[in-house]
């Protein structure tokens, strides 16, 4: 039974024999219902007090509804300054929907779709108020997020997410006017491992390739798998003077080269006793293109950095190439 929103000693309620059918709707609910009455609940059903894990309704009623929620919310605004503005906007226009992160009575976040809806009950206008969780439905957006825009087996970057992120990195070029660098690296000898043990001992050689070239870049840089044994490291905010930018693209490919010419130790069976561990050396030929906005297109950097890794490829192994370097062989 829904019960007042004016708790006074005598615990009435402060809702008349007229909101009976009211009443019932509100109470059979299966989503988490509310009123708020004054920027406060004043009533709640009992869907709301299992979903939020609390003993009973007289801790979730009489507080603003901040209150049931972190400090701040996911876009990083005070959960209180935006929990005052989603109620007036409701108030305003009648209905307003959005998403909120609440927290549990045991301190776990999740994150619900909040209807508010600004309604006459008796004399006065309150805001009905209903919840809906929606941590599912986030989870699987994620996960399509991810198969969209990851690969799967290493979980990098791939080409959708790197060309995203190659634009972006062309328009900060454009406002900052600081040069990035990107770079082209294909695995030297791959192929004879996966020809020799198979591909599934190719794919933990590709997986530990990836982590130890995140390894060596900043938080700023993207590593991405543009197929196969192809990597691509797109660098940003380098020096807006374009040898000191050469120069600092110099040193991080140098490191990724030489992590990844690091021997491997790669499981060829369940068991990881030593007599199923294949040493593996895997180096690779990197090609580099310094950008900036003014000087090309996406297509364009993409395509000589691809060309200088072939060129590197062709004079030999574990080589660094510049787009138009002539000074090396």
């Amino acid at each position: 039974m829904l019960r007042g929103g004016n708790h006074g000693a005598s615990g009435a309620s402060a809702w008349g024999d007229d909101q009976e059918c009211f009443k019932q709707l509100f109470e059979l609910s299966p989503d988490p219902t509310w009123i708020i009455d004054s920027k406060r609940f004043v009533e709640c059903n009992e869907a709301a007090v299992r979903t939020l894990g609390y003993p009973s309704r007289a801790e979730l009623l009489n507080v603003h509804p901040s209150k049931l929620s972190p400090p701040t919310q996911p876009d990083g605004e005070d959960s209180y300054v935006k929990a005052e503005r989603m109620m007036a906007i409701a108030k305003d226009k009648g209905l307003h929907r959005f998403e909120w992160m609440h927290t549990k009575a045991n301190g776990t976040d999740f994150v619900a779709e909040v209807t508010l809806s600004a309604i006459q009950l008796s004399d006065r206008q309150v805001i009905y108020c209903v919840w809906r969780d929606i941590t599912e439905r986030k989870q699987m957006e994620q996960q399509v997020r991810e198969l969209a825009f990851y690969d799967p087996l290493t979980q990098l970057p791939n080409r959708r997410l790197l060309g995203d992120r190659l634009s972006q990195a062309l328009a900060d070029s454009k406002r900052s006017d600081c040069y990035g660098a990107l770079m082209f690296l294909d695995l030297d000898n791959f192929k004879a491992l996966n020809d020799k043990h198979g591909h599934t001992v190719g794919d933990l050689l590709l997986v530990q390739a990836a982590m130890r070239m995140k390894s060596c870049v900043r938080e700023v840089d993207t590593v991405a798998r543009f197929g196969g044994d192809e990597f691509v490291v797109m660098l940003g905010q380098l020096d807006a003077d374009k040898p000191a930018a050469t120069a600092q693209a110099a040193s991080l490919a140098d490191k990724i080269r030489a992590a990844l010419a690091e021997p491997y130790l790669l499981a060829v069976a369940p068991s990881v006793s030593e007599d199923t561990l294949v040493k593996h050396r895997c180096t690779a030929s990197i090609g580099v293109v310094v950008f900036i906005e003014r000087e090309g297109s996406q297509d364009d950097f993409i395509r000589l950095a691809d060309t200088a890794m072939y060129q590197a490829k062709n004079v030999g192994s574990n080589l660094i190439r510049f787009a138009e370097d002539k000074s090396q062989p």
